[in-house]
């Protein structure tokens, strides 16, 4: 599939959550007597339209995103402008809330049926300890299988998210200097008994051959070569096939555990094919030091039944609970906005990149069905920050004009809107830059 129908498809699915977004909007209006001026898919100019029941539904020239817009929604517009029954502020304000509130509430109810299916589908894993690698930081802290993770350097761990999360939100230093120790904290499922382990970051050389792989077709192929890594690299040349490491016929399941089990620089032997022809090549790896590996595998739930339904529940929570936690460290310094912020090039573009990946149909839809999840929950929960205009901004109006008993003034709501809109475009100009930069990396 060609890179431009990749990017095409990648903004139909974003324009399917922006549609969901204002349907919700356009449905709960409805029902509470709001009039409709006109419902469109699509922005810019209009393609074709066509009129029901007082509604005019519209479809525009560019394929992004969708609108709906209501009578009387900015009677500020003109002055001597009267309003009428059905009229965006005719209705009651608990009915403006809730059509505000609809469409946030759309994107959120659509990650939470998106993610039942696909843990449905595919499993999830539990807090418990299923096994403790060898050499790795918990096993040396006495850590054991079968304890279920309460928390990590008090970050309270309820999901295999929260797992992942409580890493990432370690001092981000320590991927170049050991951090300072911190404590994971465990319950005994049968006894209660809850225990505290030591956990004391280290660094340690680790044995690499400076070597990229293409697992596609499930081959073992070489895509690059990274001789600044690895001086010796240069024995590999792309597009060899490893077939064989000291022997050992490999795939692209044990490959790369086969590559990390190098513990000294000293030569290893592969069988490759290169051209048609099987050849064995020497190669020493290099030494780079690396945190060693803290270790936790955890238990897998690959039946889950109806537990999924309260895991999804917790799962979403972890990740708004988690988005929160870096964002304040990037405010903190202590991670980079560049690693987080990603805008609307970015989400096109990694949507792009697995459609017209090499994966079998299987692994591509969970990977889009996963992103689509959640992007949608980000979507739905960013549009409830109180920021104008954003529907939270638009909701923080509301309370106010409710607690004023009325409207803030056309110039005092001219003020706030235009400072929420700076924002806005500020973090899409600032996460746009951070996309383009990360293309062109690429």
């Amino acid at each position: 599939m060609s890179r431009l129908l990749g990017i095409l498809v990648a903004i139909l699915i974003l324009s399917l959550m922006l549609f969901l977004h204002e349907l919700g909007h356009f449905l709960m209006g409805r029902k509470l007597g709001f009039t409709v001026v006109e419902f469109s898919i699509f922005m810019g100019p209009r393609l074709f339209s066509f009129e029901r029941n007082g509604i005019r539904y519209s479809l525009k020239a560019i394929p992004l995103g969708a609108s709906v817009e209501f009578s009387g929604e900015y009677p500020e517009e003109n002055e001597d402008y009267v309003l009428k029954k059905g009229d965006f502020y005719e209705r009651p304000k608990w009915a403006r809330a809730l059509t505000l509130l609809a469409g946030p509430f759309m994107n959120i109810l659509t990650a939470l049926i998106v993610f039942i299916i696909l843990f449905s589908a595919t499993g999830f894993a539990k807090t418990r300890v299923a096994g403790i690698d060898s050499g790795s930081l918990a096993r040396e802290a006495g850590m054991k299988a079968g304890e279920q993770i309460l928390s990590i350097d008090g970050y309270k761990v309820r999901t295999d998210l929260d797992f992942s999360i409580s890493q990432m939100v370690l001092d981000p230093a320590q991927a170049k200097e050991p951090a300072s120790n911190y404590t994971i904290l465990t319950q005994d499922p049968q006894t209660g008994e809850e225990k505290s382990y030591e956990i004391k970051p280290r660094m340690e050389d680790s044995y690499v051959f400076g070597i990229v792989m293409d697992f596609s077709d499930n081959k073992n192929i070489i895509s690059t070569i990274d001789k600044e890594i690895n001086p010796h690299a240069g024995s590999f040349v792309p597009g060899d096939e490893i077939l064989k490491v000291d022997g050992q016929e490999v795939n692209p399941t044990n490959l790369i555990p086969t590559l990390r089990a190098s513990s000294s620089d000293s030569e290893r032997t592969f069988t490759i094919n290169r051209g048609g022809k099987t050849k064995d090549i020497q190669v020493k790896p290099s030494a780079v030091p690396a945190p060693v590996p803290l270790g936790i595998s955890l238990t897998l739930v690959e039946k889950p039944g109806f537990s999924v339904v309260p895991y999804t529940f917790q799962y979403m929570w972890s990740y708004l609970k988690g988005t929160g936690k870096v964002l304040g460290q990037v405010f903190q310094g202590r991670a980079r906005a560049q690693d987080t912020l990603t805008g609307p090039v970015g989400i096109v573009s990694v949507f792009s990149g697995v459609v017209t990946s090499e994966f079998n149909v299987g692994l591509k839809l969970i990977q889009i069905f996963n992103l689509f999840a959640v992007i949608s929950l980000a979507l739905g929960a960013t549009n409830l920050l109180p920021i104008p205009p954003l529907d939270g901004g638009q909701l923080l109006l509301l309370i106010i004009e409710s607690i004023r008993r009325k409207r803030l003034s056309l110039k005092a709501q001219n003020i706030v809107t235009m400072i929420g809109v700076v924002f806005v475009l500020g973090l899409a100009a600032l996460a746009l830059g951070f996309d383009i930069l990360r293309i062109f990396k690429k």
